[in-house]
């Protein structure tokens, strides 16, 4: 029987070691400082809104009558709530759920922000020949997901998280699926009203 000794490092054995090493060899990056109580605002924005919303229409009228539209963007915001929270509060922690939960905010953003208003600006001019403009506040905020991205992205910001995948900037599949989330949520809304 050979020893243990003689036998090389285990690539079944947890990766541990990995994980405390990357630590220890890679300097936290100060825009994730910077990123993580950002991000725990807009989610905890997101969802003040919607109760404040809901408390609202309970207080001006006895009978409220809240179609099924506003729980299908209920749900919505909250995935995109919960991806923020998830990410600002574990982001300062070097975890990489926080990480993949920042890039997945950050993309739900731009498909919400950016992409499903230009289709629907395409959609509209190509039917009934009104262009309508994207608002200037959407855009700005699919800027600012886009340079949270490419942030993410840097190879010391995702060494220090431990990823090893290749960068998602604008990813085009990624953000498919992402827009497809959002457009789903939006055709729901669309057949529950």
């Amino acid at each position: 029987m050979p020893s243990s000794s003689n036998r090389g490092p285990n690539p079944y054995e947890s990766s541990q070691t990995e994980s405390t090493h990357r630590r220890s060899d890679s300097k936290r990056p100060i825009g994730t400082l910077i990123l993580a109580p950002l991000l725990l605002l807009v989610g905890l924005a997101t969802i003040w809104i919607r109760i404040s919303q809901l408390l609202s229409a309970y207080s001006f009228s006895d009978e409220v009558v809240i179609s099924g539209s506003y729980y299908v963007t209920l749900a919505r915001d909250v995935l995109i709530a919960g991806a923020a929270l998830i990410g600002g509060a574990l982001l300062p922690f070097g975890k990489a759920v926080g990480w993949w939960a920042s890039v997945f905010h950050a993309y739900l953003r731009i498909a919400l922000q950016g992409v499903l208003p230009t289709i629907g600006a395409i959609v509209a001019q190509l039917s009934w020949g009104v262009m309508q403009v994207p608002y200037t506040a959407r855009l700005a905020a699919c800027a600012v997901c886009v340079l949270i991205l490419i942030y993410l992205q840097k190879d010391n910001v995702r060494l220090y998280f431990g990823i090893r995948t290749k960068p998602l900037v604008l990813n085009p599949a990624f953000l498919v699926v992402c827009t497809v989330l959002i457009f789903g949520f939006d055709v729901c809304m669309t057949l529950v009203r």
